[in-house]
């Protein structure tokens, strides 16, 4: 789902820009109320991309006055399926004009976990004004339960990470961050850092963060440059300390390459001792992601081929005998 809302904001990025290449281009006059209940009502329910481009369209080109008056109207109603779409369009365009206005709309003790409209939100002030994003988590962090904390964290730091993963890592020093939701926050991080620049992102988590912290950096290091950059992933994830979450990484980078390229997928656990193949591969049935479950519809007889090179331990056979030979 939040996928197909990237593209969606992907889709509508270029024709909002045309919409308001000045302030001219805003409807003149202030619309009645009738239309601006028109406009809420067209974003019920499920829209086409067409429709979606058209209510964005619309949004974008409405007053201040009216923008702010339609989003009184609908913020309360924001996680509801009838205002969540027309929420998220309003705030986001608030957000270009105003990012303190726009933060202001998120009030941490009514937030729920991914609250409407805060990713998309937190996208823009990081690109526009990431003072503003500081002052608001800063602030409002310690007043919210701490699974909106949680999200709300991954969603900022995440936002920040894609623009400037440096500033992102800079800035998680400087919040109250809670020791139960660190992880989150340094994996929507180093998940950006590592798709921009690897190599860098490495050398930053070594310098900041050591022990359980590390290990996450380092795992989300590797599912975010794998696509770009598989053997830098590889090695990546061969660094993690921690036996069963160097298995965990390696098989979902291994996993995610079994997709695109199934024998560089098994060329890349050749390269691994049994103690971390048996890892990688131990993921199970159970995750339609993993390596092992990718190889076993994509490249049978190879899996076959690597299980038979292992002593698979009792805790481990559960999950690889039935792909074995043995």
């Amino acid at each position: 789902m939040m996928a197909a809302c990237e593209k969606r904001e992907e889709s509508v990025e270029g024709s909002a820009a045309e919409d308001k290449k000045s302030d001219g281009q805003r409807m003149v006059g202030r619309p009645s109320r009738a239309s601006i209940d028109s406009v809420i009502r067209a974003g019920s329910g499920n829209l086409s991309e067409t429709d979606y481009i058209g209510l964005s369209r619309k949004i974008s080109a409405l007053d201040d006055a009216s923008l702010r008056e339609m989003l009184d109207s609908v913020s309360k109603g924001r996680n509801t399926p009838e205002f969540r779409t027309v929420f998220i369009l309003a705030a986001t365009e608030l957000a270009k004009r105003s990012p303190e206005e726009a933060a202001a709309l998120f009030v941490p003790e009514e937030m729920q976990p991914w609250e409407a409209g805060f990713i998309e939100v937190s996208k823009v002030i990081a690109g526009k004004d990431p003072k503003v994003l500081e002052a608001w988590l800063s602030a409002n962090l310690p007043k919210a339960e701490i699974s909106v904390q949680g999200t709300s964290l991954y969603a900022a730091l995440g936002a920040l990470g894609e623009i400037d993963p440096q500033a992102a890592v800079d800035m998680y020093f400087r919040l109250p961050v809670k020791k139960e939701i660190a992880n989150d926050a340094i994996g929507a991080i180093f998940r950006a850092f590592g798709k921009n620049s690897p190599a860098q992102a490495e050398a930053v988590a070594a310098q900041k963060f050591s022990g359980r912290q590390l290990d996450v950096a380092r795992t989300n290091i590797a599912l975010g440059c794998w696509e770009n950059d598989p053997q830098q992933a590889l090695r990546v994830a061969a660094g993690i300390s921690e036996v069963s979450h160097r298995g965990i990484a390696l098989g979902q980078v291994v996993g995610a390459m079994a997709t695109a390229d199934p024998k560089g997928a098994v060329a890349a656990l050749d390269q691994l001792s049994p103690q971390d193949l048996q890892a990688a591969l131990r993921d199970g049935p159970s995750e339609p992601d993993s390596a092992l479950m990718k190889l076993a519809q994509s490249d049978p007889v190879s899996l076959s081929r690597l299980l038979d090179k292992l002593v698979v331990s009792n805790a481990s056979a559960p999950f690889l005998k039935p792909w074995s030979r043995r």
